[in-house]
């Protein structure tokens, strides 16, 4: 960034401090917050007044690639969910935009857009699940170049990293390629759209695998294997830097005043931490929506020997590590669609599977589930495996089919649990987030199956109300993040059932064994295409 550039910058952030004391000092009005998270299937927002407080929420949904595979998504049906989410709670709360202090945006990570030099999509959004460029990360798997890569970014080697997705591009749509003006994430386009900059924060430049968490800059190795530059990639700036919200009409559609502050903040992930209250060494925050995780900040970068855990920056001296699965919520909308589409069935929705899943005991009479139907991220990284259900009979009915769909996606999350105690990670407490919370029985199976007490904040959705605290730091609203674990309460702990507890604890080894045995076949399957 050039003086002047880096003047007008931090006149600008002045100037937003400034307006933001005035409204919340001054201002007869009280200063709220807003928070927006745009997940993988749609945005969610959450409104928080000066102490932090819920005011009202609200989301926008957009369509979610299907086969996840090989669709993109579009760039502008996720902005116009952002829109959405951010309007309809501002509607809700019945606020005036002057009452606005700040906003911030957060969003899932690891997509890829290719835009021209106009700003404007050459493609749709490559997703986290976009498996496409498995060739071009299996050039790095297991060579000393890969595990290099892994310990200076922190990214396993993996398909969903834009980094292969680039190089994909690049071998197999070379014109696009050369057209590609800027290679970003979906936030940072949405950002651009919002701000008229091209900027993006340490979180979300660590989820493209080209990010350095040594030098917290781009990584020149990591750029040469893809063939971008760094000129191709937004400009990193902490996460309480904040831009003015440009007058357009995308700033009516949102509900707000132009110049309203925007402040950078993070990735999903951090968010879900600092919304749930999990800032703390020994706190984490498991997470189960579309996909699932388990994560937790440290003071400094943590790597798996064996490349099992990632680690992204957060800011100086703040890092988020942790283990993601590819199948939460989608494996169970995946069985859903299933059913649904049999000659002759009514629509199902998932609340109808989760109830038809509390008819089947633990262990779900003996039928084990391995829900890789979007292949699978941590511990493994094996995008290549695939959904199976062991151990069918006669006996077996829908019930156990969806039981054993909700189990085995707690077994996934309980082998990131123990390969995270291999980095040396220390987990006292855990709390939840995500639409899994609704559940009391899934709530239970996966306190069952970890052996741990899951702790609940007031509510689920702790990635949009993480946004909003970015936007209260970045007002000045927000000094210190330590304070959010008692200024979050928690509503609910749910314990293990001693019961289902013992019959895990023999189920989980032998779905454990059984992922392992069938390694060899998945590796043949995908040959076979």
């Amino acid at each position: 960034m050039s003086r002047d550039h880096r003047k007008g910058a931090k006149d600008a952030k002045e100037w937003m401090v400034w307006r933001a004391a005035l409204l919340i000092y001054l201002s007869p009005m009280s200063p709220c917050f807003l928070g927006l998270d745009a997940g993988t299937g749609s945005c969610k927002s959450a409104l928080l007044d000066e102490h932090g407080n819920l005011i009202a929420e609200g989301s926008g949904a957009y369509r979610l690639p299907a086969p996840q595979t090989t669709t993109d998504q579009d760039a502008e049906a996720v902005l116009a969910g952002i829109l959405q989410a951010g309007y309809e709670a501002l509607e809700k709360a019945g606020i005036s935009p002057q009452e606005v202090a700040g906003i911030s945006l957060g969003a899932a990570m690891h997509s890829l857009l290719a835009v021209d030099a106009h700003g404007q999509p050459l493609t749709g959004a490559m997703t986290w699940a976009d498996n496409r460029a498995q060739a071009q990360a299996d050039a790095l798997r297991g060579t000393p170049e890969g595990d290099a890569l892994y310990h200076r970014t922190g990214c396993p080697i993996h398909p969903m990293y834009p980094l292969y997705k680039a190089r994909w591009l690049k071998e197999h749509r070379p014109e696009l390629f050369r057209r590609a003006a800027k290679l970003v994430t979906l936030r940072d386009y949405a950002l651009y759209r919002l701000c008229g900059v091209w900027v993006t924060d340490p979180s979300m430049a660590s989820s493209t695998g080209w990010f350095n968490l040594h030098t917290l800059g781009w990584d020149a190795d990591a750029l040469a294997f893809s063939g971008v530059s760094a000129a191709q990639l937004p400009e990193i700036h902490p996460p309480d830097a904040s831009f003015p919200l440009l007058p357009s009409p995308l700033a009516d559609a949102l509900g707000l005043l132009p110049g309203t502050p925007v402040t950078l903040g993070c990735s999903d992930g951090v968010n879900s931490n600092l919304g749930a209250g999990a800032v703390r060494e020994g706190q984490a925050v498991l997470m189960i929506g579309t996909s699932g995780a388990l994560r937790q900040f440290s003071a400094q970068a943590r790597f798996h020997p064996g490349q099992g855990s990632w680690c992204y920056a957060v800011e100086r001296g703040r890092f988020l590590a942790g283990g993601a699965i590819n199948n939460g919520g989608l494996a169970l909308t995946t069985l859903r669609d299933w059913f649904a589409a049999l000659p002759g069935a009514s629509a199902l929705t998932v609340e109808d599977l989760l109830a038809l899943a509390e008819q089947a005991p633990p262990g779900a009479g003996g039928l084990v589930a391995l829900p890789f139907f979007s292949g699978e991220r941590s511990p493994d990284w094996n995008a290549q495996a695939r959904g199976v259900f062991f151990g069918l009979t006669p006996a077996h009915r829908p019930a156990h089919l969806a039981r054993a769909v909700l189990e085995g996606v707690a077994f996934r999350l309980r082998t990131v649990m123990e390969m995270l105690a291999e980095t040396g990670a220390v987990i006292r407490e855990i709390r939840a987030s995500g639409g899994f919370v609704r559940s009391p029985l899934w709530l239970s199976i996966v306190a069952s199956v970890l052996g741990q007490l899951l702790h609940l904040p007031p509510s689920g959705e702790t990635s949009s109300r993480g946004a909003a605290f970015w936007a209260m730091r970045g007002a000045g609203a927000l000094a210190d993040f330590d304070i959010l674990p008692e200024r979050i309460a928690i509503v609910q702990t749910v314990h293990p059932d001693p019961l289902a507890q013992e019959r895990y604890q023999r189920v989980y080894p032998l779905a454990q064994s059984l992922y392992r045995a069938l390694l060899p076949f998945y590796d043949a399957l995908a040959h076979l295409d």
